[in-house]
């Protein structure tokens, strides 16, 4: 706190440092109260910010009020999936337009679709797949929604990274849109526990055609 501006509480109203206006941030270490500090208006003068348990405006320095203001959606860990795509050997990709298996050998991918060679498969677009999955975060999530409402009772996509040695496989299951209006899509792994929103250009590899990974396409 770097200054008063008003030693009472007659001006809490003019810096919206009310209680249930201003942004009140409480911290403790262990079970004792550390910190009680409430944050109202920011302008010219400086952040306003009042004591909980003394009267008083201030000016303080050091709050960054977008990690206070987020939405509820950005306290939560957005990670969805998270894998090395150099490791990644083989993916199987399932959707309404059948089955597709990518295997690398050596630096070089083949394809099949429904068991037959994607002759003019594009490896630089199989490159592009696993770059879009390798670090995947959600937009949002639906943790009010069955699997019944969010398509995921019946995935309309689902694909599986295998990693080399002992990496292991990471899966994602892909549902309906969020809307009739967006191509957001409902997402979640195997372990059923979070359901998430992956933005329209994810999903978008996850319901690909043939021509999604075929060269000049």
């Amino acid at each position: 706190l770097k200054d008063t501006i008003d030693p009472g509480e007659g001006q809490y109203a003019t810096y919206d440092l009310e209680d249930g206006k201003a942004v009140r941030v409480i911290a403790y270490k262990g079970d004792e109260k550390a910190v009680d500090l409430y944050f109202g208006k920011s302008g010219s003068r400086g952040q306003m910010a009042r004591i909980g348990d003394k009267p008083g405006v201030y000016i303080a320095s050091g709050y960054a009020s977008y990690l206070y203001a987020r939405e509820t959606k950005n306290w939560r860990d957005g990670k969805i999936l998270e894998f090395d795509d150099g490791k990644v050997v083989a993916v199987e990709l399932t959707n309404e337009n059948g089955k597709f298996s990518f295997t690398k050998s050596g630096d070089s991918w083949s394809g099949t679709l429904k068991g037959q060679k994607l002759a003019n498969l594009d490896a630089e677009r199989v490159k592009d797949f696993l770059r879009t999955y390798k670090a995947l975060n959600a937009d949002d999530f639906a943790d009010d929604k069955s699997d019944a409402e969010t398509g995921l009772d019946k995935p309309v996509a689902t694909m599986t990274f295998k990693l080399d040695g002992d990496g292991g496989t990471r899966t994602l299951l892909v549902g309906a849109t969020v809307d009739a209006d967006s191509k957001s899509r409902y997402a979640k792994t195997p372990d059923g526990k979070t359901t998430f929103v992956i933005g329209s250009w994810v999903a978008e590899w996850a319901t690909a055609g043939k021509s999604k990974f075929e060269k000049g396409s």
